[in-house]
């Protein structure tokens, strides 16, 4: 009542999983974590040490349909669904989100719906830093037909298309 369900104590150096669930389940759940919990965390992953690998590694190389990672909130009045938070230095090759797509031949790369939205902003990107490079950085050099960018804001009645204040 007062400790953990299960403890797992593994200090094998030379590899092999702590833990490990190999579910032969074609067309139901393999694991499943039900928490009534109200406040704290449902699922704490710590690295403790210098990790150079992947923090969370998700592979379905042969999903042809389907979605890799869904997440409901109904409930959410003022949280957040997905908060990204780094301290450290970002700089080179570092990003806070990288998106590869390089095979996609058809399709969208990021679609939002808010459709319910009546103040507020869909996109909001802010910076108090200096600034010395592009806060918006559009590159498509091989594009020959189609458009740039393109926008439509067929309803608007006051206000503007767009607004450059500089």
């Amino acid at each position: 009542d007062a400790g953990r369900g299960i403890f797992v104590d593994s200090t094998l150096a030379a590899g092999g999983y702590s833990f490990e669930v190999d579910g032969a389940h074609t067309t139901t759940n393999t694991a499943k974590i039900d928490s009534a919990a109200t406040s704290g965390t449902m699922l704490e992953l710590t690295a403790s040490g210098v990790l150079t690998g992947k923090g969370i590694n998700f592979t379905a190389d042969s999903a042809a349909t389907g979605t890799g990672i869904f997440m409901t909130m109904d409930g959410l009045t003022t949280g957040k669904m997905i908060d990204l938070t780094s301290t450290g230095t970002i700089a080179g090759a570092g990003r806070v989100i990288d998106i590869t797509a390089d095979s996609a031949t058809t399709g969208v790369g990021i679609q939002m719906s808010m459709d319910g939205l009546t103040s507020g902003k869909m996109v909001d990107l802010s910076s108090t830093g200096t600034i010395t490079g592009k806060v918006i950085d559009i590159t498509a050099d091989s594009l020959t037909t189609g458009t740039g960018i393109n926008m439509s804001v067929d309803a608007l009645t006051t206000g503007a298309a767009l607004h450059i204040n500089s």
